[in-house]
């Protein structure tokens, strides 16, 4: 095959003709010579038989050179034509194929590039002919590589058949080629170039990359998830099981090297079941999870679930594949889900029966201040003879207790406003413990474990705090009233609520707490009914032997503290409280409020509001026993015309908070907005709208809840118009 394009003679065949011309040469002369001179001795025949000689042997060598130069020349064109031919053929073929296709001469120069390298580089045959393949197309970093790989096949023709390497574009993109190569030979076996013949194989290695790149990140996802990934062949001989999988069964890979079976890896109760599951799995059966006990290397159980499906390796199954999940930790919190559910069951319908509570809450208070309230005025009217003014008091004694029993009911519901101290409750648990040790029978001992630590204030009402313990010790005492050795312990002691203990309490948050513990040995409470104790008037006493009041107010109490209670109990082996309770800063202390027990009156004239006829009627006249000029409305809008009307006439307004078409509080905006410096006293039975932070955010200056004694009215009313002076100037 001819690189260069330039035609050589063929030297074989000149050599050869030279080396006839010269054997007849020496045959011819000394033979002739002999032949004349035997036949001839006649020197001027000689002179002319030589001079023929001569011409004959001109003449004869002359053909016989033509002759053997025609037919080498004919072997010459013909063998150049057939080589031609074959290149011709050879060309088309490189260029046809579908793979990229270069020649190139000793040098490295490009002398054939086909279509394929073309199309894929950018460049065309006129720029790439005769030009370096090296400085063309190869990257700086593997030039001299190949440069030094392809002068050594050329000196050696030694060559690699098979290697790959990148080429450049024309746009200087990479592209890679998987290159077969061969060295091209003259016809003297010389080597006077290479061909090679490539596939770009770079969407082949970007593809390959990925899948190996993807092959391992799920690799490394299987081996870091916490569950076991495992697969097994079509005899349930182990495969695979990733790192999680040798973790919580305890074995190491050196334990299968001789191989295991799946099945050794549960108990023998259900390797009949894990079996047939596999089976059922192997046959394309979408079972979803199954649960079986397994065993751990060490002999321990361990209770699982297995989510499996068939490997397919074409149309035949080869194995199964699938995840197994330890179920220990879903088992407990499913158990703690279920006593959670109740835990909020229970609170709803405590919930429940609370806004019922309230409600009746709010009815009752407006029938204990019409009584209170005429009572009131009865005893200070004169009117009343001193026979018939006990009546009067028991009157007011026992709309006092019903006063104190509506606030237990709203402590119940968690929606009353009480006084709020720094308590220590040390000096409580002490006070408490003398207490029941001097009144308790002598069959229960009392005992007391108060920590070191447990002097931490809390932000409370130490009155509900004494009530609570009292509540709590009694319900204690009583159920060990029929043991001989009844034991009854008080506990005290400062602990700190980590933020996942408090997630399972609701608006708890994590924190330091004081811990009072109430513990007795009595009968226990059963199951049923350890449910139900916080409910409202719910007892197992007998008739006459309690209320059904004591627990839901201490549980109303404790929730109004921001505290929650656990109770444990086991029929027979007694109960145990732990009451909870926020640890509070000093700065949170309020100011107590003044006690004056004294009936101040006044001239001013007074705006009085409430949408009970009975109840402003009661009011005007309590109002008026104190010197003061009240007009009434039972319409918030009438009372606003009125206002609105005359607003200099009136020095104050006192207002119920719950009323048809305006509350108090938007009835106390309205009339500030007609004259802001008004005072304004807000009364509520009850209401979740209304509290004494909001009530004073609107604009109002003294907040009461009903029933309001005259004495309370009386101080109250006094202060806030004396404060309004003050403001005023």
């Amino acid at each position: 095959m001819n690189l260069n394009d330039n035609t050589k003679p063929p030297i074989r065949g000149s050599l050869r003709i030279a080396i006839i011309f010269a054997a007849i040469s020496i045959c011819w002369i000394p033979i002739s010579d002999q032949l004349l001179y035997h036949f001839i001795t006649d020197p001027v025949y000689l002179t002319k038989a030589q001079t023929v000689k001569g011409w004959l042997f001109v003449i004869a060598t002359s053909l016989l050179i033509y002759y053997l130069l025609r037919r080498e020349i004919g072997n010459y064109f013909r063998a150049e034509k057939a080589l031609l031919e074959s290149e011709r053929r050879f060309r088309v073929v490189l260029e046809k194929i579908a793979l990229v296709g270069v020649m190139l001469d000793r040098e490295g120069h490009i002398t054939l590039a086909n279509d394929c390298l073309l199309d894929l580089t950018g460049w065309t045959r006129e720029e790439v002919l005769g030009r370096s393949w090296f400085g063309l197309f190869l990257p700086a970093e593997i030039r001299s590589e190949i440069e030094s790989l392809f002068f050594n096949t050329i000196e050696t023709g030694n060559i690699p058949k098979r290697h790959e390497n990148e080429i450049l574009t024309r746009k200087a993109e990479k592209r890679l080629i998987a290159w077969n190569n061969t060295v091209v030979r003259d016809e003297t076996d010389r080597i006077i170039g290479v061909t090679s013949v490539g596939e770009d194989i770079t969407v082949r290695k970007q593809v390959d990359e990925k899948l190996r790149q993807t092959e391992k990140k799920y690799r490394e996802l299987a081996e870091s998830l916490p569950q076991v990934i495992f697969e097994i062949d079509s005899k349930a001989n182990l495969i695979y099981i990733n790192r999680t999988g040798y973790e919580l069964f305890g074995y190491t890979p050196e334990d299968f090297v001789n191989g295991f079976n799946v099945l050794q890896a549960f108990i023998p109760e259900d390797r009949e079941r894990v079996a047939r599951d596999f089976m059922l799995n192997f046959q394309g059966q979408r079972l979803g999870r199954q649960d079986y006990t397994a065993i751990k290397k060490d002999g321990t159980k361990l209770p699982v679930g297995v989510h499996a499906n068939r490997v397919m390796s074409g149309a035949a199954a080869t194995g199964v594949r699938g995840i197994l999940i330890d179920l220990t930790l879903i088992q407990q919190t499913e158990a703690e889900k279920k006593k959670l559910e109740a835990q909020l069951q229970q609170a709803q319908k405590i919930e429940a029966i609370g806004v019922l509570a309230g409600g009746i809450a709010h009815d009752f208070n407006n029938i204990l201040s019409v009584i209170i309230g005429n009572a009131d005025i009865l005893e200070i009217s004169g009117g009343v003879s001193q026979a018939d003014m006990p009546c009067v008091q028991q009157i007011l004694a026992a709309g006092e207790r019903a006063k104190q029993l509506v606030k237990q009911i709203l402590a119940f519901s968690r929606r009353g406003e009480q006084q709020r101290l720094l308590v220590n409750l040390k000096p409580v648990v002490k006070e408490t413990f003398d207490f029941l040790k001097s009144t308790l029978p002598s069959s229960i001992e009392v005992c007391q474990n108060i920590q070191a630590d447990a002097g931490a204030a809390i932000l409370g009402d130490p009155t509900q705090m004494q009530q609570v313990l009292m509540n709590l010790c009694t319900n204690g005492a009583h159920a060990m009233e029929n043991r001989e050795n009844g034991v009854l312990e008080i506990g005290l002691e400062k602990m700190f609520l980590t933020e996942e203990e408090a997630h399972f309490q609701s608006d708890v948050d994590p924190g330091e707490f004081v811990k009072m513990t109430v513990k007795d040995n009595g009968v226990g409470i059963e199951p049923s009914v350890l449910e139900r104790i916080f409910e409202p008037y719910f007892t197992t006493k007998e008739p006459g032997k309690g209320t059904g009041l004591g627990l839901s107010v201490v549980h109303g109490i404790v929730k109004s503290h921001g505290g929650f209670i656990k109770v444990y109990s086991e029929p027979g082996k007694g109960t145990c409280f732990h009451v909870f309770f926020p640890v509070a800063s000093e700065g949170n202390q309020p100011a107590a409020a003044p006690d004056d027990r004294r009936l101040p009156g006044g001239s001013e004239t007074l705006l009085l509001v409430d949408d009970e006829k009975i109840l402003v009627d009661m009011t005007q006249q309590m109002l008026e026993r104190l010197g003061y000029r009240a007009e009434t409305r039972t319409s918030p809008l009438e009372a606003i015309e009125a206002f609105r009307a005359n607003p200099d006439k009136y020095h104050a307004v006192i207002t119920d908070m719950t009323m048809p078409q305006m509350n108090g509080i938007s009835l106390s905006k309205k009339l500030l907005e007609i004259r802001g410096s008004l005072p304004i006293l807000l009364c509520t039975g009850f209401s979740d709208q209304a509290n004494e932070k909001k009530a004073r955010a609107a604009g109002v200056r003294e907040f009461a809840f009903k029933p309001l004694a005259l004495s309370d009215l009386a101080n109250t009313l006094r202060k806030m118009l004396d404060e309004a002076k003050v403001d005023r100037g």
